[in-house]
């Protein structure tokens, strides 16, 4: 494409100039991005592992949207075998972290959600409105995040799906409340302990295994 434009002297005589045009940035990059924006996203690492879109992952936040209408799925077998291919999976992550870990501001921090759903739904609605990957900043989990609260496994399976997701995110630090001393005392906490839930939804067999596992 070219700019055509027409020069008049004072003695009326037109001359013709043509001027190439350079086609919009927008074509290529989109409306509101610029050069130097494209560039600079492009530099910056990948907080997203290779488990961004897996399936496992996906079935777990759609059960943390609405809770209620799976029902179906939390109480069946193929949320016992997405626990053990959680565990599984985010022990490899975990392991290959230091013991201490090293965080860049902005990060959001949260401590004892022990088994509170709507915890982490209000979180949810108030802190990554967006979803953690697209809010700025990391998310560190100080543990205690089973024992007293109704819903354990939930709680647990959502933090290890993000953790899954978001590596470099997303932080899980241990609390008292993840050693089997404490979540597997039954006597104590009753209903409300982790090891009561694990047996309560899915036998003493596989209950037992997966509170193992996680």
């Amino acid at each position: 494409h070219a700019q055509v434009i027409h020069q008049i002297d004072h003695n009326g005589h037109g001359k013709r100039h043509e001027r190439p045009i350079l086609r919009p940035m927008q074509e290529r990059m989109g409306r509101k991005a610029s050069i130097s924006t494209q560039q600079v996203m492009a530099s910056l690492p990948s907080t997203e592992s290779d488990y961004a879109n897996h399936p496992l992952a996906n079935r777990i936040l759609d059960m943390f949207q609405s809770p209620s209408s799976h029902l179906d799925y939390l109480n069946s077998e193929q949320f016992a075998k997405d626990l053990f291919k959680l565990c599984q999976k985010v022990r490899h992550v975990l392991e290959r972290e230091p013991r201490v870990v090293y965080l860049q501001s902005p990060a959001y921090i949260f401590g004892d959600i022990h088994g509170n759903l709507e915890d982490l739904h209000f979180f949810s609605d108030n802190i990554w409105r967006l979803g953690m990957n697209l809010t700025a900043g990391n998310f560190l989990f100080l543990g205690d995040y089973v024992d007293r609260g109704m819903s354990c496994l939930e709680v647990t399976a959502y933090l290890l799906a993000m953790k899954l997701q978001l590596p470099n995110k997303v932080y899980l630090l241990r609390g008292n409340h993840e050693t089997r001393d404490v979540n597997g005392w039954e006597e104590h906490y009753g209903e409300r302990s982790f090891i009561y839930q694990c047996r309560a939804r899915f036998g003493d067999d596989i209950g037992y295994r997966i509170w193992e596992a996680c």
